[in-house]
């Protein structure tokens, strides 16, 4: 199984995850695979030889959950998230700030700064550029802004994104969260639809029924008698101990 290593994204390069390609046991090359545009449904990636390598569904949701567990890593457990922290995560604001998170003043400050807000008072901030558009309580649409009020002890505290003039979280969850967990679903779909079409053989018609109830197959599926199957060619083993996980195709000269 390949060994996947996640890479947080910087000033300078973008978040991803690499992993090795072998034959034989023996080293080929590493494959990178950019986080963002995994997310936008591209499958296929380059490596450090030039070759391109298109990833497997299996591989995809190896790749998914990990982003996801890095990611909750990354933002759990800090008591109070600065700019310095939200840099050094590597991730956009709204995938590292989730309501109710203190903030530092240095965060809300970046935000007031940057487009003149819409709301500016001593106990709440409001941006100047809106985030979404969601349904009020009457269905209307209208535009949420990224809210801050500060709290009793003089912190300030990321509401999420608001109305205008209002405290009231009204995004449920962020475009970049539905993105990923969208992905992690298909992903995981797809695994189980490439699982659900390999055939199974059984020695007997009873062992099958059994394996066809137990599985609750549906209408769709049927129990076949197969002739005795041709051998095409053997497949040699990869390695003098036997055969290689990590090599995926045959070479094209066995």
């Amino acid at each position: 199984m390949a060994q996947y290593k996640y890479l947080r994204g910087t000033c300078d390069s973008r978040e991803s995850v690499e992993f090795d390609i072998s034959k034989h046991s023996q080293y080929i090359t590493t494959c990178v695979v950019d986080a963002d545009l995994l997310l936008c449904g591209i499958k296929t990636f380059p490596c450090n030889d030039g070759d391109d390598v298109k990833l497997t569904a299996q591989q995809q949701l190896d790749i998914l959950e990990l982003l996801l567990a890095e990611r909750d890593k990354i933002t759990s457990g800090i008591a109070v998230k600065t700019m310095e922290s939200w840099y050094g995560s590597g991730l956009n604001f709204d995938e590292y700030c989730f309501p109710g998170d203190t903030v530092g003043e240095d965060v809300v400050d970046y935000f007031v700064n940057v487009v003149p807000p819409v709301t500016l008072r001593s106990d709440c901030v409001q941006s100047g550029e809106e985030h979404s558009c969601e349904p009020d309580d009457s269905g209307k649409y209208r535009a949420t802004y990224t809210t801050f009020h500060r709290t009793g002890d003089g912190q300030f505290r990321f509401d999420g994104y608001c109305f205008k003039g209002e405290n009231q979280n009204r995004v449920e969850k962020t475009y970049g969260r539905q993105r990923l967990e969208k992905c992690l679903t298909d992903a995981r779909n797809e695994v189980e639809l490439d699982a659900g079409l390999q055939m199974l053989t059984f020695d007997s018609l009873r062992y099958a029924k059994v394996d066809f109830i137990h599985r609750q197959c549906g209408n769709d599926y049927r129990i076949v008698r197969l002739k005795l199957p041709e051998v095409e060619r053997v497949i040699g083993f990869d390695t003098p101990d036997g055969y290689d996980c990590d090599v995926w195709e045959e070479t094209p000269d066995k």
